[in-house]
């Protein structure tokens, strides 16, 4: 699983990249890739596809849930990512009528209406604050801010672009920990069920084991005394004179 807020954020910085411009998203990562001769070989190589773009759907929906608020700050982070999206309507352009193009709309829809998202979306919360808080969302929007005013200065754009982009990979590194320590424990929590029912059919066989040399005793016993009385038997017949005249 990926950072939703990062996500949004990478989808946002896509609203300052040329077109052509394309996602990858890859073992709980996202990655900005400019247009180049070599892009399309890359992407093969790799794996990636358009179709990725699809998981984009959750991580809006998630943002939205989480942080909408009539906040300037929230509003302008939704604005940048709509652009972003927009960029990449653009560039899947010639792929009008597909599943992915259809989405991107959706995805438009969705920022247009967040109001509607935050109300009636049956996702379920997560708590992203232990690992975003607002002063970070505060940080990272007014650096799109600043790429915004200094639009028609590339050089300044791209330093402020390479600033949010390390900070993403550090969050979204801070959010995979997170959620490798849910795992652990929920592993954990697995492993304490399965050792008490190993304890439990452990003592379920000792309790059986004796139960069955209880009762093998009791039948050992049972059949000493038996033969015991049949000798016992046998042996006062033989004294027993059988003629009492002679």
């Amino acid at each position: 699983m990926f950072d939703p807020v990062c996500t949004i954020f990478y989808v946002a910085i896509l609203s300052f990249k040329t077109k052509g411009t394309k996602l990858s998203i890859q073992n709980s990562a996202i990655q900005i890739q400019t247009p180049s001769m070599f892009q399309g070989i890359e992407r093969w190589k790799s794996g990636c596809h358009r179709n990725e773009l699809l998981q984009l759907s959750n991580p809006i929906i998630f943002f939205i849930q989480q942080y909408w608020n009539d906040s300037t700050t929230v509003r302008t982070l939704l604005h940048h990512i709509k652009n972003g999206i927009l960029n990449l309507k653009d560039t899947y352009e010639d792929e009008t009528g597909d599943l992915v193009s259809e989405s991107l709309k959706l995805y438009i829809a969705y920022l247009e209406n967040p109001c509607k998202i935050f109300k009636n979306s049956e996702l379920p919360r997560l708590n992203f604050q232990r690992v975003w808080n607002e002063k970070e969302l505060d940080v990272c929007t007014n650096l799109l801010d600043l790429c915004f005013e200094n639009r028609t200065k590339p050089d300044i754009v791209a330093a402020y672009i390479n600033i949010l982009e390390k900070f993403l990979n550090l969050k979204n590194q801070v959010f995979q920990d997170f959620d490798t320590a849910d795992a652990d424990d929920v592993d954990s929590a697995d492993a304490d069920d399965d050792d008490d029912d190993v304890d439990s059919a452990d003592a379920d066989d000792v309790d059986s084991a004796d139960a069955d040399d209880a009762d093998s005793a009791d039948a050992d016993d049972a059949e000493s005394a038996d033969a015991d009385d049949a000798e016992s038997a046998d042996a006062d017949d033989a004294c027993i004179d059988p003629d009492p005249d002679t």
